[in-house]
């Protein structure tokens, strides 16, 4: 595994912290597998990315809306300015390319690689405007197209929908996806054998991400990370954990949370110091689950968005921990504890070691 060959990923990075951790995850598993190559994130600046750099931006179409934003961002403004900087700290750790803002300048470069990777997130989604940049659209030649743990983000496809997928995905030389319904889509569609694998935080071993963290400074907490309905997960941290101090990240929440500490924009590494370093996590987020699990922390998930059940649940599946999934936060069994933590484990070794051959069969195979 010493040649040398130039590697292009192209996958999505913003001030999310699943979508920076993954891309991080996954050039760092490339680069340690390929050490004498050339392994670049493309850094397609696409024009409704949530801006990296500003903390004043555009949030909402609903000009009422946007003023509230604005004043809760004047008045948290400190701590929104170390949240830009905690990630322009973490982008500066990756090897990106220059930042390109159109198709043509991303196809030109894409003609200076041997490997073009797409993937993880949803990057397959078909209502994505930019889809052809993260459909590898670009001329093939003698170039390899890997796509590693993309997601479509839904289920139903239109027959236009699946008309584009099978043309632009006719010539991808390794595909798999993160999700088993899509897995099944795809090799239906396709008619062609198409993996589930895990999503890249999963190529990186506990011990590295922990060298990454930033410790929180605070102890015995439950950790309650919301996208979406802060009031469900609530309800599930206060009632299975009375005793414990709540800390919440709630990114889109902006009344103050009675009786929890409130954190408000940590960066990726103070992110990975809140999950690892509590008693518990609650949260309706993939990643927020994902690092639970890799820390190997009691935790509990509530699906509030229904584009994310599906990775939810499969993750879960596989592991053999639907047990973890709350559907109803006022009736929970407050008897189900940090529940066989080996065997998932043992579990997780597997499905990330499986994860690992498909990402080096894809990399290195000449067929």
């Amino acid at each position: 595994m010493g040649y040398y060959m130039k590697i292009g990923i192209y996958t999505f990075f913003s001030s999310n912290y699943g979508a920076a951790l993954q891309a991080y995850s996954l050039q760092s598993f490339i680069r340690a597998k390929c050490p004498n190559s050339e392994v670049s994130l493309i850094d397609y600046v696409r024009d409704n990315r949530d801006s990296l750099e500003k903390v004043f931006f555009k949030r909402s179409n609903n000009p009422i809306y946007n003023l509230v934003w604005q004043f809760f961002v004047l008045f948290r403004y400190r701590e929104f300015k170390q949240k830009v900087k905690n990630f322009s700290d973490f982008k500066a750790q990756i090897p990106f390319t220059n930042p390109m803002t159109d198709k043509n300048s991303v196809s030109k470069d894409a003609l200076r690689y041997d490997i073009l990777i797409t993937g993880s997130d949803q990057v397959f989604k078909p209502s994505n405007k930019y889809k052809d940049i993260y459909y590898l659209s670009f001329e093939k030649d003698k170039r390899k197209k890997i796509a590693y743990a993309p997601s479509f983000g839904v289920s139903e496809f239109s027959d236009e929908d699946k008309k584009y997928i099978k043309t632009a995905l006719s010539d991808f030389d390794a595909l798999s996806c993160r999700e088993t319904d899509g897995s099944i889509f795809l090799s239906e569609l396709l008619d062609r054998e198409v993996p589930s694998v895990l999503d890249p935080v999963f190529l990186t071993p506990k011990s590295c991400w922990r060298e990454l963290e930033i410790k929180p400074g605070i102890e015995d907490y439950v950790f309650v990370y919301c996208l979406k309905d802060l009031n469900k997960l609530l309800a599930v941290a206060k009632n299975k954990f009375q005793n414990k101090k709540i800390i919440v990240l709630a990114q889109n929440y902006l009344k103050p949370v009675s009786g929890c500490k409130q954190v408000f924009y940590p960066g990726p590494r103070e992110f990975l110091g809140l999950i690892d370093n509590a008693h518990a996590i609650v949260t309706d987020s993939f990643h927020g689950m994902a690092f639970s699990i890799i820390f190997n922390k009691d935790f509990n998930v509530v699906v509030t968005r229904q584009k994310a059940a599906s990775r939810i649940q499969t993750l879960l599946e596989k592991l053999d921990l639907n047990d973890k999934l709350i559907k109803d936060e006022n009736n929970i069994d407050l008897n189900i504890e940090q529940k066989k933590v080996k065997i998932y484990s043992e579990n997780l070794n597997s499905l990330v070691k499986n994860s690992e051959a498909y990402l080096l069969n894809a990399l290195y195979s000449t067929d």
